[in-house]
């Protein structure tokens, strides 16, 4: 149940599925047919488990150190995309970079700071919460016919509609 405020009781909608009250990041706020993968870390360069020091001798060398962190990322995001992700999940930030690189693979995506929510989305779309910066596996996915964004009152909305039809929202 999400309660918002600024309307009548008579304005009450029931939706099959789930409605959460934070809206989406980017640009993407709509996806039929989406495979939905969940992940519990922060969607960022990859950061290395353990802290070390690189010695950079050139601007050169920096300009190719920071190349390859880019590149590292988006054959990640591509490789997500590849996977038939169409929405991600994430329980943390979400970098711009990688923002940037969802956006280019036309996957909506949105963080959901709750733990609680999270498992509430993975019981809802049948998807397995993610700890590694991976590419999901098919039992990792979870479904969800029609997810958007609606604003109701002032409050932005995403809704995972397991209707097919839900024009009348």
């Amino acid at each position: 149940m999400a309660k918002i405020v600024g309307n009548s009781v008579h304005a009450t909608t029931v939706v099959q599925g789930m409605c959460l009250t934070r809206g989406v990041l980017g640009t993407i706020t709509d996806a039929r047919e989406a495979k939905i993968a969940v992940y519990g870390i922060p969607l960022d360069s990859a950061m290395t488990e353990t802290k070390g020091t690189v010695l950079l001798k050139s601007a050169a060398e920096l300009k190719a150190y920071s190349n390859s962190e880019e590149e590292s990322l988006e054959a990640i995001i591509k490789a997500i995309a590849d996977a038939g992700t169409k929405m991600i999940i994430c329980g943390q930030a979400v970098g711009e970079l990688a923002l940037h690189f969802i956006e280019k693979y036309g996957m909506m995506v949105m963080k959901c700071p709750s733990k609680f929510e999270l498992r509430r989305i993975c019981r809802t779309t049948g998807a397995a919460p993610l700890v590694r910066m991976e590419p999901p596996t098919a039992a990792d996915l979870g479904y969800c016919k029609h997810v958007f964004v609606k604003e109701i009152g002032s409050t932005q909305c995403t809704i995972f509609d397991h209707e097919q039809e839900s024009s009348e929202l």
